[in-house]
């Protein structure tokens, strides 16, 4: 889903550096159903900034959000860890 994402905004012109991939957390959700949120920065829309919020600790995992980028999501599952608003 990454990559299909990554190269329709660099079709649109985005580039590289000013893409976002990630998802929202349960129970903060717009559809029922798993999907990437691919965006490119910065936000023009002071809504978007509050919707797709990032939290990034200073080890680059997610903090306190009900967003987390793929990477984080990645990196959280690949070490056994659950995905939750809180920490992790």
């Amino acid at each position: 889903m990454e990559a299909m994402g990554r190269q329709a905004l660099l079709d649109l012109g985005h580039p590289e550096g000013t893409h976002v991939y990630g998802y929202h957390i349960p129970p903060i959700r717009s559809v029922d159903h798993l999907h990437l949120h691919v965006q490119a920065l910065p936000y023009t829309n002071i809504f978007r900034r509050f919707k797709y919020p990032q939290s990034t600790r200073k080890d680059g995992s997610k903090g306190l959000s009900w967003f987390i980028t793929a990477t984080q999501a990645i990196r959280t599952l690949e070490a056994g860890g659950k995905i939750t608003i809180m920490p992790c």
